[in-house]
């Protein structure tokens, strides 16, 4: 009897031994919700990322760590990442990890990253800037790479504050918001201000805008824009802009004569690739033309206003879908340039960016507006 007495004990033992070998390392919590606490990263790295993560969030902890391009020798530099910035975990390898950050992804020394569970964006550390585009314009453009002729992921006011994540040579890598990144010209970014508790005086009541001169500085504004881009004005009323080189191509927009338009180095004998604000796409080179001005632009374009007699302010928006980015807001009797349409939307240029706005938000101008 004694002898089975003595063996369960034993059993028991070997039980209680078992879970507290079996339980999480101690610096890595098991709830989403528990506070954030140092990880122990010495030992057996590779199971620590691949089998005992309980989020996908990676934190920068080392100001200006490197992103690269891959492992290989000589591997290009993706940015230099300030602390604080935080991506999502793609995999571990050799002492490398693999992040996502924005739509740039890349390998870091796995001592400048941590994995954190705040599920924040960014910390306090990343530093704030506003864009500040040179005198006479009213945006800047956002790129998806650091390069000219990347796609624009849109046009950012002037003021607009972006968190600065990196510096890419003469780029920075930025967030606005809480999902919305892309690379903006570092000379096109100043610190932004502290906030000021000067209250602001209440404004009187304003002149009724010119159309005539919102019209002009509109398409100025416009033209601006497109300086140093090479570019060519649409030729045919009605053109349409393809997803791809080809007529079967989905349709990103049906355009007006005179808009002017960057185009890109892949374009061919038959097709011309384009830019239009954010739109890109193909246009048949025998729709284009390489006359370019800004009264030529004015011509045909149309001159519409925004209707809102509800006060609901309008949103002008990055892309054709509800749920796009906002750009900006307009009251009733704002100046709307309608480049092109897709859909319910139109294509427009209004308060110096190009955006889309729905066309029931908009009426015809009337030469007493």
């Amino acid at each position: 009897m004694r002898s089975m007495r003595d063996g369960r004990n034993a059993l028991i033992c070997l039980l209680v031994l078992l879970c507290v070998f079996a339980m999480p390392p101690v610096g890595w919590a098991t709830d989403a919700n528990a506070p954030e606490e140092e990880v122990d990263l010495e030992g057996d790295v590779e199971t620590y990322f691949l089998q005992q993560r309980n989020t996908d969030n990676v934190l920068v902890i080392t100001q200006g760590a490197r992103m690269m391009s891959d492992l290989k020798k000589g591997a290009r530099s993706l940015g230099t990442y300030n602390e604080g910035v935080r991506g999502t975990y793609v995999l571990y390898e050799d002492g490398f990890v693999k992040v996502r950050v924005g739509n740039t992804q890349g390998y870091f020394d796995l001592n400048d990253v941590t994995m954190d569970v705040s599920g924040l964006s960014v910390t306090e550390d990343v530093p704030s800037m506003q864009v500040s585009p040179p005198k006479g314009y009213a945006y800047a453009f956002m790129r998806q790479r650091p390069q000219s002729d990347s796609k624009s992921m849109g046009q950012i006011a002037r003021g607009t504050h972006v968190y600065v994540l990196a510096s890419v040579g003469e780029w920075s890598h930025v967030l606005i918001g809480e999902k919305d990144y892309g690379y903006i010209f570092t000379k096109y970014l100043t610190p932004a201000p502290r906030p000021t508790t000067t209250p602001e005086p209440t404004p009187g009541p304003t002149a009724t805008p010119d159309p005539e001169a919102a019209y002009k500085d509109s398409l100025q504004t416009y033209m601006q824009g497109l300086l140093g881009a090479q570019v060519a004005t649409i030729a045919t009323e009605g053109a349409r802009l393809r997803a791809q080189a080809d007529d079967n191509a989905p349709l990103v927009g049906v355009y007006h004569q005179g808009v002017t338009a960057a185009y890109l180095p892949d374009s061919n004998d038959t097709w011309m690739h384009i830019q239009i604000g954010e739109a890109d796409g193909y246009m048949r080179r025998a729709d284009l033309t390489a006359d370019v001005s800004q009264e030529a632009m004015g011509e045909n374009i149309p001159l519409m206003v925004v209707n809102d007699p509800n006060d609901r302010l309008p949103v002008l928006r990055q892309g054709p879908s509800d749920s796009s980015h906002t750009l900006a807001q307009f009251q009733d009797g704002s100046i709307v340039l309608v480049l092109g349409e897709i859909g319910e939307w139109a294509h427009a240029l209004a308060g110096g960016q190009v955006g889309y706005i729905l066309k029931e938000d908009l009426r015809a101008h009337q030469a007493a507006e």
